[in-house]
């Protein structure tokens, strides 16, 4: 399994927070993850949220992933 850090994103210094986490997401997205909204339809990204870390989680493998450090393995979802 590979973990890919967030500076994986082309163009990363260029973007603001969130252009970040709007790439962060989709990759997750990309790799089939569905990721747990709020009420109002934007990701929650308080799914994730101990110390300095919070981040989107996904309602069918109930992983979540910070960020902040943005660390993504390349498998796909598990879930059903």
């Amino acid at each position: 399994m590979r973990i890919w850090p967030l500076s994986y994103i082309k163009g990363l210094s260029n973007m603001t927070i969130a252009e970040r986490q709007k790439a962060f997401q989709k990759k997750l997205e990309d790799l089939g993850h569905v990721l747990k909204l709020e009420d109002d339809g934007r990701v929650d990204i308080f799914v994730c949220d101990c110390d300095y870390h919070n981040g989107p989680g996904c309602i069918k493998c109930d992983e979540s992933w910070c960020h902040h450090c943005g660390h993504i393995s390349n498998e796909r979802c598990k879930g059903e």
